[in-house]
This record gives C-alpha cells, sequence and structure tokens, in this order.
C-alpha cells in the first residue's frame, strides 16, 4: 500500500485494526468493510514528518548519530547500545528508537513492556510517531493493559499533529465506537483528513460513507472519487466498491464493472467476487 510516505528502508511494523467497521450498503447492495490500517512509517523519516514540536524533542548527540550509521549499516546490537545512551538522558528520538527495538526485537530481545516504556516517555515529549505507536500498544494490550480510552487519547494526540495513520485508526474508533461515543460524523472528519494525505484505506472509507450516506449526505460522485483514488493505489477493495458503482450506480459502466471485478476476483477479494455473481457480470 502506498501511504505517500518517504522510507529509507527501517519500518514499524504493520499494524492492523482488529476490530472493523461494517456499513450496509443500499446503494452497492451488500456489507462493505472498513479496511484495516496497515501503514508502515520510517522510524527516522516519521520523527522528521510528524514531530512538530521540535522544542520538545532534543537535537540528536554524537552518540545518536553514530547509532543512526550502526542501524544502517545493520549493526542493530550497536545501534541499540548508542541510542540507549540518549535515550536514557532524555532525548525524544531516541528513546522512540529504542522503544521500536524493544518493539521489532532488533538489536535487543523483544520485549513490549520495554518498548511500551520508552514510546511513553518519547509521547509524553510530544513525538507524534510514539505517540501513534503507544496508542497501538495501548488499543491491543501488548505491554500494558489493553485501555481503548487511553488509546484514543494517544491516537487523538498524534492524529492533531498530521499524522495520517493516527487520523485514520482515530476515525475508525470513533465509527466502531471504540473508547469514545460513536459518531459517524467524527469518524467521516478524521478518515477525511487521512484521506487527503493520500492513505488510500482512508480514501477507500469515504466512498463508503459516501455511498451509503453515513457520517455525510449520500453522494454517488464523491463515493466514485474516493474509491478511484484508493483503487489507483492498487486497494483491491476500492477496486471492488468501484465496480459495483460501474454496475449499478448513476454512471453505469459494465465494461468497466467488469474489469475491475474480474482483477480483484482474480487475486481472490471475496467483495470482488460478491459483485462479480451479484451483477452477473460473466454473462
Amino acid at each position: 500500500m502506498n501511504v505517500r510516505m518517504q522510507h529509507t528502508g527501517e519500518i514499524l511494523p504493520a499494524i492492523r485494526i482488529k476490530k472493523r467497521i461494517w456499513l450496509t450498503c443500499a446503494v452497492l447492495g451488500f456489507a462493505f468493510a472498513i479496511s484495516s490500517v496497515c501503514c508502515a512509517v520510517d522510524i527516522d523519516t516519521g520523527i522528521k514528518a510528524y514531530s512538530k514540536d521540535q522544542k520538545s524533542v532534543r537535537s540528536p548527540a554524537r552518540d545518536f548519530e553514530a547509532g543512526i550509521e550502526a542501524y544502517g549499516r545493520g549493526d542493530y546490537a550497536a545501534a541499540y547500545g548508542l541510542f540507549l545512551k540518549e535515550a536514557q538522558k532524555g532525548n525524544a528520538s531516541a528513546q522512540y528508537k529504542v522503544g521500536f527495538m524493544y518493539s521489532a526485537g532488533r538489536g535487543v530481545a523483544k520485549n513490549d513492556a520495554e518498548a511500551f516504556k520508552w514510546y511513553k516517555l518519547s509521547a509524553e515529549k510530544g513525538l507524534s510517531a510514539a505517540q501513534y505507536n503507544l496508542a497501538i500498544m495501548y488499543e491491543e494490550g501488548r505491554g500494558t493493559a489493553q485501555d481503548q480510552e487511553t488509546a484514543v487519547k494517544w491516537y487523538r494526540a498524534a492524529a492533531e499533529k498530521g499524522l495520517a495513520a493516527a487520523q485514520y485508526n482515530l476515525g475508525a474508533m470513533y465509527g466502531n465506537g471504540i473508547g469514545v461515543e460513536q459518531d459517524d460524523e467524527v469518524a467521516f472528519r478524521w478518515f477525511k483528513l487521512a484521506a487527503a494525505q493520500g492513505l488510500a484505506p482512508a480514501q477507500y472509507n469515504l466512498g463508503l460513507m459516501y455511498a451509503n450516506g453515513v457520517g455525510v449526505e449520500q453522494d454517488d460522485r464523491e463515493a466514485m472519487k474516493w474509491f478511484q483514488l484508493a483503487a489507483a493505489q492498487n486497494d483491491i477493495k476500492a477496486k471492488c466498491g468501484l465496480a459495483m458503482m460501474y454496475a449499478t450506480g448513476p454512471l453505469k459502466d459494465v465494461v468497466k464493472a467488469r474489469q475491475l471485478a474480474k482483477e480483484g476476483y482474480e487475486a481472490g477479494e471475496e467483495i470482488c467476487k460478491l459483485v462479480w455473481t451479484k451483477n452477473h457480470l460473466g454473462d
């Protein structure tokens, strides 16, 4: 999935929301599931791109820079030791990296409790990438007791700094009513912010919400617009949604519907299989 983020090869583990929003589609004719987040965030550029409050983040010191060099050449044990030195001095970026290394088991034995500890220290200093990871850990109960309300708190902190993955997850929390009172309109607003940054699952979700008039006035053209944007990033579910719109919507085009549904069907996407059979696209 292309999230339009700059990567240098080092990424956070892919994160998926376990609970889904299910929308019954009056227009599309069957239930679509809001797609899960799966956003890889580079551990270096994630800090640079999403740390808006630079005053709260210490400038990299010699050990920190040496840690980056060691990490880049694959010497994770050396990198961990160097990052830890700076993390213990209160460097938020180093604390984030130590948390990541514990979470991924790189250069040190995997330990969610230690990852949680270091993410929390960094998050409290305002580092949005750490706030996002901390929210994931609270949501899933990794390294700490599961706490959905606190997960929402940290998703919101990162989302307000502009982190698209956090905006998406916060929208899903509102849409599902997890850790917060269910609110489709608020969910829509957060999804739209993430979608505007190019996050394909958020674009897909906007398509669903416009198609169904959930959290926003029903609008087939807007639904198609967002499905098209997500489909252009090879989001298979979005291609299935677009196929259904072409099969039954105001801009009916059976040829396009057949092409998109067939592509998803052959990729093993069950939603496209439903679109294919329901609309007799193989006839």
